[in-house]
């Protein structure tokens, strides 16, 4: 009997170890979460339940919201479900979609914005079935063309793939030269699948951090995105009557005809050196001038080309990268 009773007493004693330590780790759980961030969390899924269930008045009439408080609760509502944060990302691409909402003198009705979010809802879920390898990582909405009685709202989407990333050293390969506009290096014959500009892209979001260590497992989103260009690059370091830019650029030399254009126009090869003073510049740029007060840079996209010979303006680097900023939560 004894024995039996020692027996129960150490399961008892080992089961009240288990829950203690289940109540330490949800405790701990909760407390890296700031209580901003919980209250936020609470707001975003009221809304979402209010789009499920939206109000009307007692005498049948919709509920108006303002359309600034409408954006907001959309794009949050969409980053909040629908996000998947790695720790790191390299590659990533931008995607778009386009809605409309009913608007009337800066305000639409609670029924036409449910409607919205049940249609938004909907694509975004077949969109992030789509996302093989891939991370979404935000949605940023914004407004297109107005009507009297409509607007378009445009939701613009990054995903972002490689969590093997180059990390914050930006040099490159020394026998490397790359293409400035075309595709691939300069010393490759065609297919090419590298571009200039989408490796230096890489190459910076491979260097961005935001989420930290001890919080890698807890969901993230982000709120209130801004979508930024970076601005055109000069080159403080030659001059360009001694030493034409182009000679400046021009290793190697080719032309390629460009149907935008009509006619063969110069592609030039950067260097290693070239490619870092690119990197380079544009990260100081990033993380400063440009970046928003109270922001976190969250991802580059978009990069089209870096067009060094584009209207004869030797003495400017220009990529269309676009950098995204926002506000991180944990849900």
């Amino acid at each position: 009997m004894t024995r039996k009773f020692l027996f129960i007493s150490i399961i008892a004693s080992l089961l009240i170890g288990m829950t203690a330590c289940k109540k330490d780790l949800e405790k701990t759980t909760q407390t890296s979460i700031s209580q901003e961030d919980l209250e936020l969390s609470q707001k975003i899924t009221s809304f979402i339940d209010r789009m499920n269930n939206p109000m009307t008045l007692k005498n049948g009439g919709d509920v108006l919201i303002g359309i600034d408080d409408a954006l907001w609760n959309m794009e949050a509502a969409m980053n909040y479900t629908f996000a998947d944060i790695p720790v790191q990302i390299s590659e990533t691409q931008l995607d778009s979609l386009e809605f409309v909402l009913n608007v009337n003198n800066g305000f639409c009705t609670e029924s036409n914005l449910s409607a919205l979010y049940q249609s938004m809802n909907a694509s975004m879920q077949e969109y992030c079935n789509t996302l093989d390898g891939y991370h979404f990582i935000l949605a940023n909405v914004t407004v297109g063309d107005q009507t009297a009685n409509d607007m378009t709202l445009k939701v613009y989407m990054v995903r972002g793939g490689g969590d093997e990333g180059f990390g914050i050293n930006f040099g490159y390969p020394p026998d490397k030269w790359w293409h400035s506009y075309h595709w691939g290096y300069c010393d490759e014959p065609p297919p090419h699948t590298k571009k200039s500009s989408l490796e230096i892209q890489n190459k910076i979001n491979s260097a961005i951090r935001y989420i930290p260590p001890d919080h890698a497992n807890v969901p993230a989103y982000f709120t209130d995105i801004v979508q930024l260009s970076v601005p055109t690059i000069s080159n403080p370091n030659y001059d360009p009557v001694a030493y034409p830019y182009r000679k400046y650029l021009t290793r190697y030399y080719y032309t390629f005809y460009d149907v935008e254009y009509g006619t063969d126009v110069p592609d030039n090869c950067l260097s290693p050196d070239d490619m870092s003073f690119f990197t380079n510049n544009i990260w100081d740029v990033i993380n400063g001038s440009l970046k928003p007060a109270g922001k976190t840079l969250i991802s580059a996209s978009g990069a089209a080309a870096i067009r060094c010979w584009f209207e004869n303006k030797m003495d400017e680097y220009h990529m269309p990268l676009k950098i995204d900023y926002g506000i991180l939560h944990y849900q």
